[in-house]
């Protein structure tokens, strides 16, 4: 039995919600990671200092 227009549509929600937060967890990511390397590029400077 094929699905209803109602399934498709409800389907096409769910999609667009999971690639909403697909979207803001791989930001999220993206500033983590990069916080993590500025942190430490800034250990390995201070490091280098003394």
């Amino acid at each position: 039995m094929p699905p209803t227009f109602d399934e498709i549509a409800l389907y096409k929600q769910y999609v667009s919600t999971v690639e909403n937060h697909k979207r803001k967890l791989s930001n999220t990511i993206e500033k983590v990671l990069e916080h993590k390397k500025d942190d430490a590029t800034q250990r390995f400077v201070v490091w280098q200092d003394v």
